[in-house]
């Protein structure tokens, strides 16, 4: 830029006092405003604060209060669920109760009937009856004497020349029940049920059982401890044998004593399961000094 560019082309003609002489306008467009500050200051203490510490509080004690709600209900609906479970087990005991108390009063009217019909009937029955729970009172258990009793016994009530098979005489027949007791260890006879057959007679099931031991291979099976055999002795050594078993009982309603008895065991059935076969099972009984019946055939 030139000096001529810098200055305007009159500007000579303007002196210092044309410019003093003029007055300055005012801006009309210019609104003044007086503000007047206080002079006390705010201090913080004099703002209002919102009040969060009990909106807070209020919170958590919202909070505190839908917590404790909910354990509430959490455990009401534990305790309903464990009442409805002990009302289904007592409504289930209460039937098994109900079925039990039917059972026992459907067995006492059986017991009833039987008793009405034992107690109507003869005195021979209740006679045998009872004699016939003598017997395997004395007769249940194996022994090599006779226990105490069992002689009064037999001459109160079996005939003197009682049978019992190939057994006569009610001597005869305590030596073969001793002889019994002597070749097969821990003779047991258990008295299942008693039924009547007859106006004179009574047919008890009974379970026997019988232990073979060395004694007992050679006192009836001595034909097994050859050298051929001894497999077939080792196989019954020490075996228990549970045979099913009666007992009929034939009565003399004008003495008043067991007459006849017919004493049965099954012992083939046990022996065949435990050898297997029909052969062993001969070889054993063939020679043997006891019938697959269980009588002793020395007598």
């Amino acid at each position: 830029m030139t000096l001529l560019q810098s200055h305007p082309p009159n500007g000579d003609s303007f002196s210092l006092d044309v410019i003093g002489t003029v007055i300055p306008r005012a801006n009309p467009g210019v609104n003044h405003v007086t503000v007047k500050i206080p002079d006390d200051k705010p201090t913080l203490d004099s703002i209002p604060r919102p009040k969060r510490k009990q909106y807070v509080v209020r919170s958590v004690r919202t909070i505190g209060k839908r917590k404790k709600t909910d354990a509430d209900d959490i455990r009401r609906e534990r305790d309903r669920a464990i009442q409805a479970r002990h009302r289904k087990t007592q409504a289930t005991l209460l039937v098994r109760l109900e079925k039990d108390i039917a059972n026992l009063l459907e067995d006492v009217h059986t017991v009833d009937v039987r008793r009405q019909d034992i107690c109507t009937d003869t005195p021979i029955l209740l006679d045998l009856w009872f004699a016939a729970m003598e017997y395997f009172r004395f007769f249940q258990v194996g022994f090599n004497t006779p226990p105490p009793g069992l002689l009064a016994f037999l001459d109160r009530i079996i005939a003197p020349d009682v049978t019992d098979g190939p057994i006569c005489g009610a001597d005869t027949l305590v030596k073969n029940w001793a002889m019994l007791s002597l070749s097969f260890e821990d003779i047991t006879v258990q008295l299942e049920r008693l039924d009547r057959a007859g106006d004179d007679l009574l047919v008890a099931t009974t379970t026997t059982s019988i232990t073979i031991r060395s004694e007992t291979l050679r006192r009836v099976f001595p034909h097994l401890l050859g050298h051929d055999d001894i497999s077939l002795a080792t196989k019954l050594q020490d075996q228990r044998i549970v045979m099913r078993s009666s007992v009929r009982f034939d009565w003399d309603s004008s003495t008043r004593r067991i007459v006849r008895m017919l004493s049965q065991a099954d012992m083939l059935t046990p022996i065949l399961h435990l050898l297997g076969n029909v052969q062993d099972v001969s070889r054993v009984f063939d020679e043997a000094l006891v019938t697959p019946e269980f009588r002793l055939r020395s007598m």
